[in-house]
Parts: C-alpha cells; structure tokens; sequence
C-alpha cells in the first residue's frame, strides 16, 4: 500500500512538473510572438503558480521564524551588553564620587595644617561611623601611640566639629558637637573682633535651626550677624581661635546673661572621612597660667 501511494506521488509530481515545463515553453513562445496564452496556460499557469506558492509556503515561514527568533538573540545579547556597560559606568561613577570626596576631606585638612600654626596636629582617618549614632560618635585611627588625648578638639572642614572622649592605643571615640552629648562640657569661645569681643560658652546644638547656642555672654558689646566666632581657650581645655562659625540669629533676654546667640557652624559634620585633632603647645599652656596670675 506504502509502495502504491508513493509511486503515484512520484507520477503525479512528474505529471506537474512535464504541465509547468510546457506551459513555460507555450508562454515563452507566445510572449515571444505578442500572443495571449490559451485558457489552457491559464489553467496550468495558475495550477502551477498555486502549487508553487504553496509549496514554498512552509519554507518561507519557517524563514521568517528563523529570522525573528535571530533577531530576538541579537537583541537579548544587546540588552546584555549594555546592562554591563551601564553597571560598569555605574560603578565607575560612584568610585569617581568617592574619590572626589576624598580629595576634598584631604585637601581641607591639608589647608587646617597650613592654617593651624602654633598648634600641635594630629590628622587622623575616620573608619567608623555607625549608622545608629550617626550625629553623636565617629572612630578615628590614631591613639595614644599619636599623641591623641582625652578633650582635644577635633576640626574637620573650617572648623570645630568634636572632642576626643575615648583614647585607645590606635583609636580614639570622637563626641560630635551636634550630638546628645556633645557639649556636656561646655566650650569657652569669643564672638567678634578681638579688639571689641564678647565672651560666652558654647552651650548647645539647635537642630531646628541647624546652629549651635551661646549663652552666659559676659559683655554688653552688641552682637551682630556674621560676626566671628572662634574658641576663646580660657578655661584651659582649648586652644584659643579655632574657628567655630559664624552668628546667624540671636534671642535677646533681660540681660546679657540671659541671651542666647545661634551660630552656623564652620565645621563639616556630614561627610567626615578626615579630621585634625588639635593640642595647644606648651607655651600657651605657659602663656595662659602667667596671664592667670
């Protein structure tokens, strides 16, 4: 049975093929001679171009999937690629920004080194920062072994931001003065010109008005906006005009001692990665204790 339907498979085929050979010849001879076709090279024209069209049907199809489901590759490894090229320069940009930031940290503390003549430095790198007590603590990698001692004032930025409260061999525990315990123990500082200065103690962090507060003024001088504020280092804790920041408001009581003066700090507490721990030298201890007597 197998055998009887491919052999009449192959007449029929051999039967198409000798019906489109000779309607090719016909045509060609009657295009050649400006004659239409007969009905008949109609007939077998159209048999055969249906038959054709139908054959190469699955072909074409098949062609077209097969170019589609390319272009879907092609796509995809595009896709890929340039995922990995975004990634790449993701990441490029934010080791660039690091390092932007970096270079800035060093360079303003470079620029305290230059500034801070007659002080005793030390420049440390901050390596930990805990999230949970952001604005109160930061690590530093120098101790003891350093130089660090307990109350030194630490300066990142243009200014004050710290005192050291722990001292390891290799670390010290910085208390950020924007912190809860910061200004526990209050710092001496003058407000203006050293030629017309108003003293007072640098008593707290307003974080509603981003500032730090004043209070116990001990003049009747008038305190003007912009005015400078610098640490004073009476007391005998600090070294004296160290930079702290700049008055910005001020709430008036029944007398000088009852004012309080807000002051937008110089120091940078935000993106610490550097900072300079500052000792007075001997001869202002010195200078100080003759000044006292």
């Amino acid at each position: 049975m197998k055998k009887l339907n491919v052999s009449k498979l192959i007449i029929i085929s051999l039967l198409i093929i000798i019906l489109a050979m000779g309607s090719i010849i016909i045509s060609a001879k009657g295009f050649k001679n400006g004659e239409s076709p007969s009905k008949m090279t109609q007939v077998v024209n159209d048999t055969t171009g249906g038959a054709d069209k139908l054959l190469s049907s699955p072909g074409k199809f098949l062609r077209d999937k097969y170019t589609q489901i390319q272009t879907l590759l092609n796509t995809y490894d595009e896709n890929k690629s340039l995922k990995k090229e975004i990634y790449e320069l993701s990441e490029r940009a934010t080791n660039n920004e690091g390092l932007q930031a970096e270079n800035k940290s060093l360079r303003e503390a470079l620029d305290l080194e230059n500034t801070l003549v007659g002080y005793k430095k030390i420049t440390a790198n901050v390596i930990s920062r805990n999230p949970s007590s952001w604005e109160d603590i930061v690590i530093i990698d120098a101790g003891s072994d350093e130089g660090i001692k307990s109350n030194m004032i630490v300066m990142a930025g243009k200014g004050i931001i710290g005192r050291v409260s722990q001292v390891n061999k290799k670390s010290s525990k910085i208390s950020l003065l924007v912190g809860q315990h910061g200004l526990e123990d209050k710092i001496p500082v003058r407000i203006g010109t050293t030629d017309n200065p108003s003293y007072g103690l640098l008593s707290s962090y307003d974080s509603d008005k981003d500032a730090f507060v004043i209070t116990q003024i001990t003049s009747k001088n008038e305190i003007k906006k912009d005015d400078l504020v610098v640490t004073s280092g009476l007391g005998g804790d600090s070294p004296q005009d160290l930079p702290v920041g700049k008055v910005i408001d001020k709430k008036n009581g029944s007398g000088s001692m009852t004012q309080e003066i807000y002051v937008a700090a110089s120091g940078n507490f935000y993106d610490l990665r550097t900072v300079t721990v500052v000792d007075r030298i001997d001869g202002e201890h010195k200078e100080e204790e003759t000044a006292n007597e």
